[in-house]
């Protein structure tokens, strides 16, 4: 969900498209360092 906030939504309008998140909890490791809750793969670089 922190990749793809509106994936419900997504779903519920019939987008069956495959998630993006790639899983490997990078999102955890910003948090943990106080980046913030955001997809890594997604963040600029600071």
């Amino acid at each position: 969900m922190i990749r793809e906030p509106d994936l419900i939504n997504r779903w519920q309008t019939g987008d069956r498209r495959k998630v993006t998140c790639v899983s490997d909890n990078r999102c955890f490791i910003l948090i943990g360092t106080g980046h913030g809750v955001t997809c890594a793969h997604l963040r600029k670089p600071d």
